[in-house]
C-alpha cells in the first residue's frame, strides 16, 4: 500500500492508515519510495564516475519556513497473518559496487544483491503527463517492482489494485504479462485508465 500525496503538515496520516491494518495483516516490510535525493561527493566514496555533488529525481519545493520538502513516500508491505510470505529479492536486485563482496558470505554467489527497502524511482512519466492524475499517482515502475519482488510467474499472477487511478498498475501488469483487476471511485480516472490500457494493448501498425 502506497500512502502519499498529503501535505507536510499532516505527517501522521501514513502511520494512521497503517495502524488500521494491524489487526488483520502483518506489516512485513516498510519500503521508502525516494523521488529525489542529494548526495555529497565526499559521502560517495572513491568512484571516478561521480566527480561532484549530485541531486537527482523530481524535487517539489514547499512554500513554508516550517516544513521540509517531501522527497519520499511510504510503501507498506502487508501480508497475511500466517507470516509465511516469501520474496524473490534478487528479482529487483542490484549489482555490487564493491565486487570483493561477491563470495564473501554464503548468499553472495553472484554479482547481484538485495536492493533493500529504499527504492529510488523518479516519477517523471507521471509528473510530465498531460492526462489528469490523482495527487498520489505513482510511475509504472513502482508496481512492476512490487510484483517482481513476490516472484510470481505470469500468467498465473493476478494483481488487484483497489485504488487504480489512471491505471499505472494495470500497465505494469501488461508489461509483465500478468492479469489484473482494478477499480476506482472516480469515473474520470477509470475512463482515463481504460483509454491508456487500450493504447498499450492495441496492435501497432
Amino acid at each position: 500500500m502506497n500512502v502519499g500525496g498529503k501535505p507536510p503538515r499532516e505527517p501522521w496520516v501514513p502511520y494512521d492508515v497503517m495502524q488500521e491494518f494491524r489487526e488483520d495483516f502483518i506489516l512485513q516490510n516498510v519500503i521508502h519510495w525516494v523521488k529525489s535525493v542529494s548526495i555529497a561527493k565526499e559521502d560517495v566514496g572513491n568512484y571516478e564516475a561521480i566527480r561532484d555533488d549530485i541531486s537527482v529525481g523530481h524535487y517539489q519545493p514547499v512554500n513554508s519556513d516550517r516544513y521540509l520538502s517531501q522527497c519520499h513516500e511510504h510503501i507498506f508491505h502487508f501480508t497475511p497473518p500466517t507470516g509465511s510470505t516469501k520474496l524473490d529479492k534478487l528479482a529487483v536486485g542490484v549489482k555490487y559496487q564493491d565486487k570483493t563482496n561477491i563470495g564473501r558470505w554464503k548468499q553472495a554467489t553472484q554479482d547481484l544483491r538485495d536492493r533493500g527497502n529504499v527504492w529510488f524511482i523518479p516519477p517523471y512519466k507521471t509528473i510530465r503527463s498531460s492526462r489528469p492524475h490523482p495527487p498520489a499517482s505513482f510511475p509504472e515502475r513502482l508496481p512492476e517492482m512490487c510484483i517482481r519482488l513476490h516472484g510470481q510467474t505470469p500468467p498465473d499472477t493476478v494483481v488487484c489494485d483497489p485504488f487504480m487511478g489512471i491505471g499505472n498498475t494495470a500497465l505494469a501488469c501488461i508489461t509483465l504479462g500478468a492479469h489484473y483487476i482494478g477499480f476506482d471511485i472516480d469515473a474520470e480516472y477509470c475512463d482515463c485508465a481504460e483509454e491508456r490500457i487500450q493504447r498499450r494493448t492495441q496492435p501497432r501498425v
